[in-house]
């Protein structure tokens, strides 16, 4: 296998752009978590009376869409490409994030349900999407270090997001959260536009030798033939079907503790929205470092 002489390549800046989007996506994801906590406090002046029960609802109905496209995501992406994918879905979550503190003043819960049923449908592209791109763009032996860092950017987004997202409300409202959301994923999408690329071959930036590299680790040089998806065989696999047991288990008990916590903190425990996001900065610094240093050894089971 041909090395790179290149220590930092364009492949390497796809993969921080892929990041960035990532963490991007995880931000806009967990908004409304903090987000809720001051739309529904007497003290603010855009202040909403909703029953406990209809802001669980509002919480819910991102992952309402959010299962939608996942089956179907990979199938797009293999069509239309993985960096179309992921400019859509963040770019309408970024417009959505600006449009969505107007939505609720005027529109009310119900409108608010229906702008994170979008965001959640479009959110159902990126898994899909990344993964694509990391099949394009990432050598093989390079993959598990590379891949850990993208997949990192989840738990990146959603902590710093729960950290910054109490202070963005104390000091300038909660539909700065959405809007502060919204530009940043915007700013993403025009600096993936300007050097993305969905693979090497059609890349303008980068160079011939690292071209080679890549295709040569991947074996796409002079082409590679499209197989069908083994649906039947997938579908009736008892590895993947005790997989997707698994995970849908631990994605429903970590997203329903990760979405509820800042309102039980706030309603029952009585503790301000500031300190609701200052209180977990600790917390997230050892579990992302955590993060860090597990992924590579988790996926380098997949990889």
């Amino acid at each position: 296998m041909t090395k790179s002489k290149q220590w930092l390549g364009v492949r390497h800046l796809q993969v921080l752009l892929i990041f960035l989007g990532q963490t991007t996506s995880f931000t806009g994801r967990v908004t409304i978590s903090i987000a809720i906590v001051a739309m529904t406090d007497p003290n603010n002046e855009n202040y909403f009376n909703w029953s406990i029960q209809r802001q669980s609802v509002i919480l819910s109905s991102f992952a309402w869409g959010y299962v939608i496209l996942q089956g179907a995501s990979g199938e797009l992406a293999s069509k239309f490409g993985g960096m179309n994918l992921m400019i859509l879905s963040v770019g309408v979550n970024s417009i959505v994030s600006l449009l969505l503190p107007v939505a609720a003043i005027y529109g009310g819960w119900m409108v608010v349900c229906g702008c994170r049923l979008i965001q959640g449908l479009l959110q159902g592209l990126m898994f899909p999407a990344l993964h694509y791109l990391i099949g394009k763009w990432v050598p093989v032996n390079e993959r598990s270090q590379m891949a850990s860092f993208i997949i990192s950017g989840a738990q990146f987004g959603t902590g710093a997001q729960l950290i910054v997202s109490g202070y963005i409300a104390e000091y300038w409202g909660w539909p700065a959260i959405f809007y502060v959301n919204g530009v940043v994923g915007l700013v993403w999408v025009v600096a993936y536009l300007l050097v993305g690329s969905d693979n090497p071959q059609i890349s303008k930036l980068i160079s011939d030798e690292e071209r080679f590299h890549i295709q040569s680790s991947l074996g796409q040089i002079g082409g590679h033939k499209r197989l069908r998806t083994p649906w039947k065989a997938i579908l009736t696999s008892i590895p993947f079907i005790a997989t997707v047991i698994t995970n849908t288990g631990f994605t429903w008990g970590y997203w329903t503790l990760l979405t509820e916590i800042p309102t039980y903190m706030s309603k029952v425990l009585n503790v301000d929205i500031k300190s609701v996001s200052s209180d977990r900065q600790y917390f997230f610094y050892a579990y992302l470092t955590l993060q860090l240093v597990t992924s590579r050894w988790h996926l380098s089971f997949y990889v």
